[in-house]
Formats: C-alpha cells, structure tokens, sequence
C-alpha cells in the first residue's frame, strides 16, 4: 500500500469517532429540541393564566391606590396604569396561545386574535369613536364562542 494512501487511511480512522458523534448529534437533534419547545398542557395553561391574573390584580391595585390620592396626578397615574394593564391582558392571551392544548388552542388563538383587533380599535377610537364601537361590537359577538368556551374551559381546568 503506497505512503500516502496508509495515511489517509490513518487520518480517516481518527475522524471516524468525530464523523459517528456529529451523525449521532444529528440524529437525537429534533429530539432534544422538541424536548425544549413549550408543554402545552392544562397546567401551563392555568399557571400562566395565574401568572398573568396575579400581575393584573396587582396593577389595577396600584391603579386604585393613584385614584385614591384625589387629586389630577392620581388619576392620570391610576388612567396609565390601568391602560398597562390592559396591554398585559394582551401579553396574556398571547402567552396563553403558546401553552394551551390542542382541545382549547383554537379559541384561545381566536380570543388572542379578537383582543390585538379590540387594542387596535381603541387606539382607533380617538379619531372614529363610532367606527370603533362598532368594529369592536362586531368583534365581541363574531367571538362570543371562543369567549365562552375559553371561560368554560378554565373554570373546569384551573380552580383552586
């Protein structure tokens, strides 16, 4: 066997291990990774929407606190965070999407979907008040459904 050939022939058995571990890598890839993906389940579920209840309750809370200083700057301050915290409900139904099983993601994608139109319409309203009320009455009845069933699904999934 020529020199050159005997050394190749060297060279490619030490890559062998490197060559089967990045095949091997490869391989179990996907799986990992799906491993990493977010669980979709009633318990992520209502964890989040706890999560996201707790944040809520705690921000209109601070909103009432500013109302209850009687004077302008109280109010505007209780009106900002009131407005914050509706732009959470958002980050909840968004966050809701990612976790909700198969049997509820449909109408929670829906809900999710109706509520980004309705912050929409609200930034809207100054400028076509009626046209917003309308889009979000419309909006609010074509999604009563999801609505009921998303409500109906949380109360029989995350009480305690």
């Amino acid at each position: 066997m020529p020199h050159h050939a005997k050394e190749m022939l060297h060279l490619n058995h030490r890559r062998t291990p490197t060559i089967i571990a990045f095949a091997l890598a490869l391989v179990l890839l996907p799986a990992t990774l799906s491993g990493c993906g977010t669980e979709r389940s009633a318990k992520a579920y209502c964890d989040t929407m706890q999560k996201h209840k707790d944040r809520y309750l705690q921000a209109m809370a601070g909103a009432q606190k500013q109302v209850e200083k009687g004077d302008a700057a109280g109010v505007v301050g209780g009106l900002a965070e009131t407005v914050s915290a509706l732009g959470d409900i958002q980050r909840m139904w968004d966050d809701l999407a990612q976790v909700a099983p198969d049997e509820i993601r449909p109408d929670v994608e829906s809900v999710r979907d109706t509520s980004a139109k309705q912050l929409d319409n609200a930034e809207q309203s100054v400028k076509d008040p009626v046209g917003a009320l309308g889009s979000a009455l419309v909006n609010a009845l074509v999604n009563s459904g999801p609505i009921r069933r998303v409500d109906a699904y949380t109360r029989a999934n995350c009480t305690g």
